[in-house]
């Protein structure tokens, strides 16, 4: 098992995860960082031209990067 840290973006605010996740590998990290966009997307109804990111960290280096922008166009 290994740590992993969520670090997230939302239109140009960093929240740094210091507490991390043990998962037990690369794929079940991405895996979970693509879960969060996708609650963030079924969470976000009425927003416009928004940024989502999750940095995947291992506490060493960057592992992936998973990136979500939604734009809601209206009439």
């Amino acid at each position: 098992m290994q740590t992993f840290y969520f670090h997230t973006q939302l239109d140009g605010k960093l929240t740094e995860d210091t507490t991390g996740c043990t998962l037990p590998d690369e794929e079940a990290a991405r895996t979970k960082a693509v879960g969060y966009a996708k609650d963030f997307i079924a969470k976000t109804s009425d927003v416009d031209r928004t940024y989502f990111g999750v940095e995947v960290n291992d506490g060493r280096r960057t592992r992936c990067i998973v990136r979500a922008w939604l734009v809601v166009e209206r009439r």
